[in-house]
């Protein structure tokens, strides 16, 4: 892992001219952590719910995807009672896979690059699939960088990856690049729960960022 004490030992000062070029790792341990939000900030802070330790060496080396999967499966017993909420690391087929798999509610944002099959079931790139399409509604977001708050349209729209029927909503704010995430769904009269996707993301990562 990066030694944080040697990048800030390794700064410019008068006299010294030839900092380091690569970072400055050293043994340590990885952390994995799942926190726990309520939607309303009535239902008090956010929790820590579970976490797990891990190495990249020695005779108990594992990888990051492998714990962060033993890490889901702890979190099995909640079944649909909660909403899991991920950010765009995690945005790839082997989630969406094992998400579907367990048939567990989520909401993942999305990388726009990436590729979905659209209504029509051609490949595109998320963008692609959402350019030139009005919103449905607008939503205040809170926005935490600025510490304001914002109006943004919402648009959702019908795709697959590649065989499981999602929900692309797409959040478009001015002045920023739009939110994009998916929801697993299937029906039309579901356009107000989805809508609301993208506040319940932005509330859980407003909040998470103020907890940690």
């Amino acid at each position: 892992m990066r030694s944080s004490k040697a990048k800030r030992l390794s700064h410019i000062k008068p006299g010294y001219y030839n900092p380091p070029t690569r970072p400055i790792v050293v043994p340590g341990l990885h952390w994995l952590a799942v926190v726990l939000v309520g939607r309303v900030a009535s239902l008090g802070p956010p929790h820590l719910a579970a976490m797990r330790w891990w190495s990249s060496r020695g005779v108990h080396a594992s990888f990051r995807r492998d714990e962060e999967g033993k890490l889901l499966l702890t979190l099995l017993q909640w079944g649909r009672m909660v909403v899991h909420v991920f950010d765009q690391g995690f945005a790839g087929a082997f989630w969406l896979g094992l998400l579907l798999a367990f048939n567990l509610r989520f909401v993942l944002r999305w990388r726009k690059d990436s590729q979905l099959l659209d209504a029509q079931g051609n490949r595109r790139k998320t963008w692609r699939i959402a350019m030139g399409k009005r919103g449905w509604s607008e939503r205040t977001i809170w926005e935490s960088r600025r510490a304001q708050w914002v109006r943004a349209s919402v648009l959702a729209l019908p795709v697959r990856h590649p065989e499981s029927p999602l929900w692309l909503v797409v959040c478009r704010e001015p002045r920023a690049n739009p939110l994009v995430s998916v929801d697993r769904g299937a029906h039309q009269h579901r356009r107000r729960r989805l809508a609301r996707g993208v506040g319940l993301y932005a509330q859980v990562a407003n909040r998470t960022d103020l907890a940690l």
